[in-house]
C-alpha cells in the first residue's frame, strides 16, 4: 500500500466533490427565479453531469488501486462534510424558531 498515492487519491476525490457542490450551487443559483419545469431540467442535468464527473474522475486513477480508494475517500469526505454542515445550518434555524416562539 502506497501512502503517497493514496493521499493524491483523496485530494483528487476532494477536488472532484468541491467541484461538485460548486456546480450544484451555481445551477441553483442561475436557475432560482425560473419556471419550476426549467428549473427542474436544469438540476436533473446537473446531477447528471455530477454523476458523470464522479464516474470519470473513479476512471482516471481505476489503474492504481490506492488512487482509487483514495478518491472515493476523499468524494465521501466531502459529502459527509455538506451533510454536516447542512445539519448544523437546520439545527441552528430550528432553535431560531424556537426561541422566537417562546418570545
Amino acid at each position: 500500500m502506497s501512502w503517497k498515492d493514496l493521499l493524491i487519491g483523496c485530494c483528487w476525490g476532494i477536488l472532484v466533490g468541491f467541484f461538485n457542490i460548486w456546480l450544484l450551487s451555481w445551477v441553483l443559483k442561475k436557475h432560482h427565479e425560473n419556471s419550476p419545469e426549467v428549473s427542474l431540467r436544469a438540476i436533473f442535468k446537473c446531477y447528471l453531469f455530477r454523476y458523470l464527473t464522479v464516474l470519470a474522475a473513479l476512471c482516471i486513477v481505476y489503474r492504481s488501486a490506492d488512487m482509487l480508494v483514495g478518491t472515493a475517500l476523499g468524494l465521501i469526505v466531502v459529502k459527509h462534510g455538506t451533510l454536516f454542515q447542512e445539519y448544523l445550518r437546520t439545527r441552528r434555524e430550528a432553535e431560531k424558531v424556537r426561541e422566537k416562539n417562546q418570545v
